[in-house]
């Protein structure tokens, strides 16, 4: 009965591995390509073309404090992806997917970022500024994730539900036109300079953010940290790196704390033992001492 339930936990663990290794190295890179693809293209409002655009400089920027803040915050750990030990294939695979989570994530800003004008620099500028500031705030991967998430939705809803909507020539744009004109006193809006792309752009921007967001879902740390929140740093540490095994290393990993367990209850109770002989040899030598003085006259 204990080899079959052994057998059973060995092959379940083989299989979770399976599928942790193909999500890995397979699914993780494979929405970071797709980010990285759908994050250049738009769709030309007149005439229907597909225009691709390279990331700008400042993109490249911003998707290097971004992962500097994965680093900082342990939702990439450098440390255990190039470990010395690791087999060369193996090594090679996570520097790929440490090249492509790079290029995702600058695609992604070109995304939200306006294209040009006014606008572009002062997004840029918004972008530069939290990020900058996020790097000394104290992180973790689960606040750097969220962070994270919530600074894409903010943008790309600035840009694709108000802004596209500015750049539009329907009467529901025109009216938001003059609605901001308004509030905008003294700048005019064709300081803006905003392009005009089909609505189409703005569903392949969504399925870019989506996967992205998916994508660092994915990430074995990300995984690892989620719901582990005790109060205490050292055992949070703890378990996070136990939830970052694959489950055959979890199943030798428990194996040989049930042994450290067996082996502190046998010193427990062999301590124990040594007290209550100890008790009982001091209980009789104070019966003999009684003894001895009850027969003095």
């Amino acid at each position: 009965m204990n080899n079959t339930t052994s057998n059973t936990n060995r092959n379940n663990a083989t299989q979770a591995d399976t599928t942790s290794l193909v999500v890995r190295f397979i699914v993780l890179p494979t929405l970071l390509l797709i980010v990285t693809l759908l994050g250049g293209v738009r769709v030309d409002a007149a005439t229907r073309a597909l225009v691709f655009l390279n990331p700008p400089l400042i993109a490249l920027i911003l998707a290097a404090l971004v992962m500097s803040l994965y680093t900082r915050a342990k939702l990439i750990n450098i440390a255990e992806w190039f470990e010395s030990e690791q087999p060369f294939i193996l090594a090679t695979a996570n520097a790929l997917t440490l090249i492509a989570l790079f290029f995702a994530t600058a695609q992604v800003f070109n995304v939200i970022l306006p294209e040009r004008g006014l606008l572009h620099g002062l997004f840029a500028a918004f972008f530069l500024w939290t990020l900058f500031n996020n790097l000394f705030a104290a992180f973790d991967a689960r606040r750097a994730l969220r962070s994270v998430i919530a600074l894409l939705a903010i943008a790309f809803m600035l840009k694709y539900l108000l802004l596209a909507n500015l750049a539009g020539n329907d009467e529901e744009s025109g009216l938001l036109r003059q609605a901001v004109a308004l509030l905008l006193k003294g700048v005019t809006l064709g300081t803006l300079d905003l392009p005009r792309y089909a609505a189409t752009t703005g569903y392949l921007a969504f399925f870019a953010v989506a996967f992205y967001v998916v994508a660092l879902w994915l990430m074995p740390e990300t995984k690892a940290v989620a719901g582990v929140e005790v109060g205490d740093r050292r055992v949070e540490e703890a378990l996070a790196a136990y939830l970052r095994l694959t489950p055959s290393e979890r199943l030798t990993a428990r194996g040989i704390m049930g042994g450290i367990e067996n082996k502190a209850d046998d010193s427990r109770a062999l301590h124990g033992g040594e007290t209550v002989v100890a008790l009982a040899v001091e209980s009789d030598e104070e019966k003999h001492t009684a003894k001895d003085f009850s027969s003095l006259p």
